[in-house]
């Protein structure tokens, strides 16, 4: 089986070739994930950083960035792997909206190759992506959050169920809102699928929220709500890009 898995990417990636997620051309040397020249032009996240969200502070004296001093969040602690930036704001762009969905790829192997002792840390039971609504699914073609959390359980071996928790509302793009409307937008849009319960609880302890970015947590948060509200003890996340925090 595994072979058989191997002869098929080698296939599409001869029909499709992969491009590089940072100069998004043709990855060169053929096989890798990013070009060699690329490695150099994107770094991840250092210290110091919350400890809440994780976001890249200005101020080593700080522990925290004011949104988690100002707010209480749901999950329990979160990191995004880059900066959302220039160079990445530019690849999250064509992840998302240009079909470049094999970047997916890329954004996991960092998770892993950047955060994996923290990943064994949290140690989850299981990996939940951010789900997307069915109309805007259909017209993108697919979850970007889905496809990290396919290539992050090829990495970890942790399960990830793609349908666990549902999108019963299409709310406005996030970006065009302010943190208060993006509370009020993501209040009811959430729902946890009736097939993953057992006694009306969810059943892990522990769980992992894959999403492309985090900037203010709303979309997060919400979803960890319900979560705990269902029986989840700890919730985390991961993303491919954190926000800076003061």
């Amino acid at each position: 089986m595994i072979q058989i898995k191997k002869y098929a990417r080698a296939a599409v990636d001869c029909l499709y070739p992969r491009r590089c997620p940072i100069c998004h051309d043709i990855v060169m040397p053929k096989g890798s994930l990013l070009c060699t020249g690329c490695r150099q032009a994107v770094k991840p996240i250092e210290e110091p950083r919350c400890k809440s969200c994780g976001k890249k502070l200005m101020n080593e004296q700080s522990e925290f960035c004011l949104n988690c001093t100002q707010k209480t969040h749901h999950f329990d602690q979160g990191l995004g792997i880059f900066s959302y930036e220039t160079i990445m704001k530019e690849s999250i762009l064509k992840f998302k909206y240009h079909g470049r969905r094999e970047y997916a790829h890329y954004y996991a192997w960092a998770m892993v190759h950047y955060q994996g002792r923290q990943l064994k840390l949290w140690n989850p039971d299981v990996i939940l992506p951010v789900p997307v609504h069915k109309n805007r699914r259909k017209k993108r073609g697919y979850n970007q959050a889905e496809e990290v959390g396919t290539w992050l359980e090829h990495y970890t071996g942790i399960p990830m169920r793609k349908d666990a928790v549902l999108r019963i509302l299409e709310t406005a793009p996030q970006k065009k809102l302010d943190p208060a409307e993006r509370r009020k937008n993501l209040g009811k849009a959430f729902k946890i699928n009736p097939l993953y319960l057992c006694d009306s609880r969810l059943p892990w302890k522990k769980v992992l929220i894959v999403d492309d970015i985090y900037t203010t947590g709303s979309t997060i948060d919400n979803m960890s709500k319900i979560l705990k509200k269902n029986g989840v003890k700890k919730v985390y996340f991961m993303t491919i890009c954190g926000g800076k925090g003061p």
